[in-house]
Order: C-alpha cells, then structure tokens, then sequence
C-alpha cells in the first residue's frame, strides 16, 4: 500500500439514517433513501446516507447508496473511511452475501481511470483504508468471506473497463489479445490461444475477416479456457463482440460521438472480465470465453454493401449494411463455439441502437432460446442489480433475415431490428441453451451513474459470474 497523500483529511464516518429517525437533533436534516449528506458534527467529518423506511430496504439498495457515499469521500480526499453498516440488513441477507454486495460496488465506486492525465493534480487520492463496522460477530467470518469475493469480481469488473477505457490508438485487436494473452501466464487453470489472421483464414471466419478488411489493424479471435470443473464436463460458452473501433466501415456512421465507438469491444470486455472472475474464485466449472477483435473502418480495401461473406459455419451472408458488422463477427465466434459442445453459449454485444431506444440505458435486452437459462440470467440479473428485459424470437424475425441473393442478410427493416439482430445470431448458435444480450445501453456512459463513473462500465462481468455460480453441468 502506498503512504497517503500528506495534508489530506485523515476520516470520515458513513452514518445509516432510516426515514423515521430524520428528526433526531444530530441530523443536519431529512435524509431521504438514496440521499447523501457530508456535515461535521461535534468536529466529526461524517457522511450520512438515507436509507428510507426501515422495512423496505434492500441489500442492492443499501450497498448502492453506500458506495455512493464511499466516492463521495474519495472526492473530498477522506483516505480512510469507517463505514456503519445497519444491522438490520443482515435480517434480510447473509454475512457473505452482505459482504460480496457491499464491497463489489464499494470498489467499482471508486474506479477511476487515470491513464492518460499527466497533470497530477486531476488525480483522485486513493482510500488507504475502508473500514466496515457493525457486523454480528457470528457473521463477521462470512462477511469476510464474501468481502474477498466482492473485490475479486469488481477487480474483473475494472480490468473490463479498462480495456474499454483505452483509446482505440493503443487498444487494437493485437494489444487486446496481449493483454489477454498476459492473464493466461499468471493464473491456474486459465489458458489462452490467439488466432491471428493466417490462423482466421484457415478457420474460413469470414464475418471477422469482411469486417477488418478496410483496417490497417489485423483481427485476432482470442481463446479463454479456464478449467475449473471436472475433466471432460461441457463447458459455458461465452462470446463477446470485440469491435476496437466501429466507424462503420463504408456504412459510415455520423461524426457525432463516434469517438464513444471505442467501447464497441465492451461485449468482448466483459467475456474477458467473467473468465478471469471465474478463474480468480476457482469456479469448479469448466467456461469457454471468445472474443472475435477487430476495427471496422472504411478504405479502398473493405467491404462493401452488396458482398457476401462465406462464414465459418459454411453458411453465406449477404451484407447490405456494413456498419452491421457486429453479428457477423459474432456469427464466427458462435460457430467456433460448437467444437466445444458447450452446455449452454451466451453472447453479449454492444449490438444495436435499436436496443436503447426499446429500452434505454438501465437494461440489457435479452433474447433466448432456452427458458431455464432465461430464467438463469434473470435471476443472476436480480441478484447484482444488472437489469435484462427478455425480448422476443420466433418466425416473425427469422423470416425478415432471409437473403434473394444469399442464404441470410445483415440487415432487415427498421421496425424491431433489435429482434432480426438477435434472429441472425440465432442462425448460428451452437446449442438449444444460447441466449443474447445486447449491452448497447449499459455498456458504456456519458454521465455519472449510481455508483459507476463516466465511460466504459463492466456492465454484465458480475452478472455472468452470478450466473456461472448457479450453473449445474453434468
């Protein structure tokens, strides 16, 4: 740990107030839920954080307004922190529960990403302590327990951001295999392949190769594999879209907020953050992670509106649109996946624009073949607070992605796009158990959010890792 900062406040309390004790004289007024106040009592720097009405909180509710607080305290330059946890809250949840909660969004509170600033000043003073209080002693070895478990899954939730965060200058296809490539010497079980252009053309990828063809950067297809169930067990599958950099290729998306097009790799983030979770809390699962990287940019040499794409899976695609290029390197990856007869393949993308507008920014969309995985995700979904909203499939979509020319095309009408998105990856999914996320309205932001910041925000890495929890695989 590094020696504090000197000439910085050295404490602040974190104080629960319920709505019934807003009238108490110590109060420096009403808190209501989700509200944070600083004062200084009796010289006391404390911070205090409404909770509402006693019988109504939540675990998620809790730890959110907590982390609030605790970034709060950052900013103000307060490097330790005493934080007083209610005790009624371990009426409605267990000790490792409470911890995990707790701290997973105290850390993912207190991200930042300071790569690229070289006036020190900008930079946040890092908590050297955190100190949590208020724990039953019968619950305080779970609590610590789910404390090492919370900050295992935030610590994956900030590597994805990270990788998100980086401008797509240095984060290219290549950089993004290295980094992945570095976890795959350093942990247990984990191992990693990189596939790199003459290897992409063997498999016959053609989605990925189409769609970095007008880049300068070659693509990759990066590999996870962490072994952590028994020998031979069906894996999960997990594939994330690895976009660097979308400017659409010859489609061209408008100069607006392209440079936000950065975080198009944040499905392929994600995928990368949920295995080395995995592999960092031992998971005795077995979990396959593929990440399909590359640009899409215009040039002399990319493709065109009109080609068609021999894929992996041997099925041909007819692009009409090459700023849709996200399912066709997807497409890929879910083909590749069936040489591991996975037991269930989810895939996450930052997919469409449609997404958000059905939705907005607080929900992932979701589309399934299978309801028990469905109701898998949405569980895991409820339980860290990583909103889905199941989205339909079915005849109406698959019919609207057939191709005159091809045997499917990239683009449909605009009316429920989202769902003849999620229809074309269908086309290729490696087993009945598929489902698809679209995080284009969660993966990233342009404004604070409850306890993450502005940029890439490892939506979906504690989602998965919930999800692989719960997951039984014969």
């Amino acid at each position: 740990m590094k020696n504090p900062p000197k000439n910085l406040p050295s404490a602040v309390v974190i104080t629960p107030v319920f709505k019934n004790q807003k009238n108490s004289p110590s109060l420096p007024h009403a808190t209501e839920a989700g509200e944070t106040i600083f004062a200084v009592i009796e010289g006391q720097p404390t911070i205090f954080v409404g909770l509402g009405e006693e019988k109504e909180i939540t675990l998620l509710g809790v730890a959110t307004t907590f982390a609030t607080a605790i970034r709060l305290a950052e900013d103000k330059k307060y490097i330790n922190v005493v934080a007083n946890i209610p005790a009624q809250l371990f009426k409605i949840a267990d000790g490792k529960k409470v911890g995990e909660t707790m701290s997973r969004l105290a850390d993912i509170a207190i991200y930042r990403f300071h790569d690229y600033h070289t006036n020190k000043d900008r930079h946040t003073n890092p908590i050297v302590d955190l100190l949590w209080q208020g724990i039953p002693v019968p619950q305080q070895k779970d609590f610590a327990i789910g404390m090492s478990t919370g900050s295992a899954i935030a610590r994956a939730t900030n590597f994805a951001r990270d990788l998100g965060n980086h401008p797509p200058s240095y984060m290219n296809p290549e950089q993004l295999a290295r980094e992945v490539e570095e976890l795959g010497k350093h942990i247990p079980k984990l191992a990693v392949t990189v596939l790199r252009k003459k290897e992409i053309e063997k498999e016959k990828m053609g989605g990925l190769l189409g769609v970095s063809s007008g880049s300068a950067q070659p693509p990759t297809f990066i590999i996870m594999e962490y072994a952590g169930g028994k020998k031979g067990a069906a894996p999960i599958a997990l594939m994330g879209k690895g976009v660097t950099f979308d400017a659409g290729g010859i489609s061209i998306k408008p100069s607006s907020k392209m440079d936000e097009m950065k975080f198009d790799m944040m499905g392929g983030a994600t995928v990368v953050g949920a295995v080395l979770a995995a592999a960092k809390l031992q998971l005795p699962i077995n979990v396959v992670g593929l990440i399909p990287a590359t640009e899409n940019l215009p040039s002399g040499t990319a493709m065109r509106p009109g080609d068609i794409l021999h894929m992996h899976s041997g099925k041909t695609v007819e692009v009409l649109d090459t700023d849709a290029e996200g399912r066709l390197i997807l497409a890929d990856a879910l083909s590749y996946a069936r040489r591991f007869k996975p037991a269930a393949a989810i895939d996450l993308a930052t997919l469409t624009g449609a997404c958000v507008v059905a939705l907005g920014e607080s929900y992932a969309g979701l589309w399934s073949t299978d309801e028990k995985l469905t109701r898998r995700i949405s569980a895991a979904s409820e339980q860290v607070g990583e909103k889905v909203w199941p989205m339909p499939l079915g005849e109406d979509f698959s019919c609207q992605i057939k191709s005159e020319v091809a045997d499917i095309k990239n683009l449909t009408d605009r009316w429920g796009s989202a769902n003849t998105a999620a229809a074309f990856l269908q086309e290729f999914a490696p087993t009945k158990n598929w489902a698809h996320l679209d995080i284009a309205g969660v993966a990233y932001s342009d404004r604070l959010k409850p306890v993450r910041t502005k940029g890439a925000t490892g939506w979906g890495v504690a989602l998965l890792v919930d999800m692989l929890r719960g997951f039984k695989v014969q």
